[in-house]
């Protein structure tokens, strides 16, 4: 009995990272024995390398060359961290400039004494209510869709202010 075996893939995306273009497929694997209905075989989604997609003469009897890729590469670290207050108003405007990732940054954690304060998805942050006798040190850490988080920004000093006394 002659036994054939094709391959099917559908390419979902494309994506350049590390220098390499990972190529998003769906792979199924029909099997089918002359005289005998086939058999569809679903295999999960993977990102290969452009240079290894599946071939024809791959059987249903080992497993498929995938070579699955994570993203383990954590964004830059946030810069140009700034703070501008409005005592008026009782606000500290927290700004820095974007970060970058091999992949894309999802978004910024900002904390007060390594206490997370606020998840933004834009480059600056507005803290409100400070009153003018807190001191205050912030720090931003940029983060992936695969969790990877930056390491910290340089840390911005809000001192309490003191009052003379004579």
């Amino acid at each position: 009995m002659k036994r054939y075996n094709t391959v099917m893939y559908t390419l979902l995306a494309a994506t350049i990272a590390g220098g390499l273009l990972l190529l998003d497929y769906v792979f199924k694997t029909r099997s089918k024995v002359a005289g005998e209905p086939s058999s569809v075989t679903p295999v999960e989604t993977a990102a290969l390398p452009a240079a290894s997609p599946p071939t024809s003469e791959t059987s249903n009897d080992s497993p498929l060359p995938i070579a699955a890729s994570a993203d383990t590469i954590p964004p830059s670290v946030p810069m140009n961290f700034k703070l501008k207050g409005d005592s008026k108003n009782q606000t500290l405007a927290l700004s820095w400039s974007a970060s970058t990732d091999n992949m894309e940054v999802a978004g910024y954690k900002v904390y007060d004494e390594d206490v997370l304060i606020a998840t933004v998805t834009e480059t600056s942050h507005l803290v409100k209510n400070v009153g003018h006798d807190e001191t205050h040190v912030f720090t931003v850490r940029a983060f992936d869709a695969a969790g990877n988080e930056s390491e910290a920004s340089d840390k911005i000093h809000k001192k309490a202010k003191t009052k003379n006394k004579m």
